[in-house]
């Protein structure tokens, strides 16, 4: 008690007493700052180590995608639909029925799809292909995300360039209306394109969302503000014999197929095998 009062009674500190008191401080200070330095630099080599993950996933599937077995909860997307084994994710508001002659064509005709809606809402845990257990919209993963988005809808537009060269563009529109992409920087949408030198432009509507290019082909966008919808647009240049070999048509680059040339009956959709639905659409 003596020692406080002696305290409260004086009128001054003496030049130690304060060099000791900033020397305290600034040692409490260093220790504060290392901490946050700590954070920061953990959180982003959390989200450096999400993009190389996401990087060398690309660089599997695109050189040995026969060989992945997809069967990550994080990133899976699946096809809407209502009811069991009833695929609804198909807008075909686009789609012609191609004819010969002004009559309708043989079977059941060709769909040229250029709509698809999907979500990731789904788990791909299990061994078997049933659509009911979900998995990429694509076979090749062309486009994937983090789960929880409510759907994702990409239409295509294609036009002759010149004689040699088809531009394609790609419309995606994404509802978030769990407000996924805003949970953590690492949630995002990402969309592959075939070809590195196809010279994409992206168009990001809004200032809402950003992207970036994980590889030549492949591009991460994330949200910057909470939003329930985002939309963005990829633009890029095919020739002919890459279109022919690599894009192929818009149903056959995002819903691969299986189809062995000898029966119309094996034709069906590689991502969903079932006997109960045997095909998503029905293109050669």
């Amino acid at each position: 008690m003596k020692q406080l009062k002696r305290l409260l009674k004086k009128k001054g500190f003496t030049i130690s007493e304060v060099l000791v008191a900033m020397m305290i401080f600034a040692i409490m200070t260093a220790i504060v700052m290392q901490i946050l330095a700590i954070a920061i630099n953990q959180h982003k080599n959390n989200v450096n180590s999400e993009k190389d993950m996401d990087k060398q996933v690309q660089d599997i599937v695109e050189y040995n995608s026969n060989m992945v077995k997809r069967e990550t909860a994080d990133m899976a997307i699946s096809f809407v639909r209502t009811g069991s084994n009833k695929v609804a994710s198909i807008d075909i508001t686009g789609a012609e029925i191609m004819r010969n002659n002004g009559a309708e064509a043989s079977g059941d005709g060709r769909l040229e799809l250029n709509t698809i809606k999907a979500n990731i809402d789904k788990d791909t845990t299990g061994d078997d292909d049933n659509k009911d257990n979900a998995g990429m919209v694509s076979e090749h993963d062309h486009i994937y995300g983090t789960k929880g988005i409510t759907s994702v809808m990409v239409t295509e537009t294609t036009a002759e360039k010149d004689d040699s060269t088809k531009t394609i563009t790609l419309s995606v529109t994404v509802t978030d209306s769990k407000n996924v992409l805003m949970k953590a920087e690492s949630n995002s949408l990402k969309v592959v394109i075939p070809d590195k030198n196809a010279n994409p432009k992206v168009t990001i509507n809004g200032s809402n969302m950003k992207y970036e290019p994980l590889s030549s082909t492949n591009y991460r966008f994330t949200a910057l503000s909470k939003a329930t919808s985002y939309s963005f647009t990829i633009k890029f240049d095919l020739s002919n014999d890459d279109y022919a070999s690599e894009y192929k048509s818009f149903a056959k680059y995002f819903i691969d197929h299986e189809y062995d040339g000898s029966d119309e009956a094996t034709l069906r959709s590689a991502t969903f095998k079932d006997s109960k639905d045997p095909g998503v659409y029905n293109q050669r």
